[in-house]
């Protein structure tokens, strides 16, 4: 797939959460119901609460043991297809049920996020996630705030420099004096 397909087929969308956020929040839509789900980097995989995988009559595919924050435990597996905001779908994604808090029903894992391009900012205290899928450009913080900083502000010269008006003298003799 070239460069120019895979922009054109990206999906993405943009949350805007007023002040810092704590906790990265999204809606999520199964089965054209909304549901609520939170973005977790330390997680592997996606995770159903146990007793709405139930709810839904959802029936695993295998069981199997996985690693969560209290343990090892058994878990039903389960193939779905989760849609995210602005239809950025996500077709036959392996999920895992999981005793999460009642009020989160679906912890979205770094087995979604790197299908593409995840970005957090919290510039003016107010907190952004970006998601884009599939990825389309290398997004480097480093390089573009080295670009920044070199365009910036002009160096300015030193007192026994030339001065940059082309005068011949000393900077601290000519345009050095004005300030």
């Amino acid at each position: 797939m070239s460069d120019l397909q895979k922009k054109a087929e990206a999906r993405a969308f943009t949350i805007t959460y007023n002040g810092i956020a704590r906790e990265l929040s999204a809606d999520v839509f199964f089965g054209g119901k909304k549901y609520k789900a939170i973005w977790d980097t330390g997680a592997s995989g996606t995770v159903i609460r146990r007793d709405l995988a139930h709810e839904l009559g959802l029936q695993p595919v295998s069981f199997v043991k996985i690693h969560t924050a209290n343990g090892m435990c058994d878990s039903g597996l389960y193939i779905m297809t989760l849609e995210l905001p602005n239809k950025v779908i996500l077709p036959n994604l392996c999920v895992y049920d999981g005793n999460i808090a009642p009020n989160i029903d679906f912890l979205i894992g770094m087995d979604v996020i790197s299908l593409g391009d995840f970005a957090i900012s919290n510039f003016g205290d107010v907190t952004l996630l970006s998601f884009r899928k599939p990825s389309i450009a290398k997004t480097n913080y480093v390089t573009q705030t080295n670009v920044a900083q070199a365009f910036a502000q002009p160096k300015i010269p030193g007192k026994k420099d030339k001065c940059p008006c082309g005068s011949g003298k000393q900077y601290k003799d000519c345009c050095g004096k004005r300030r």
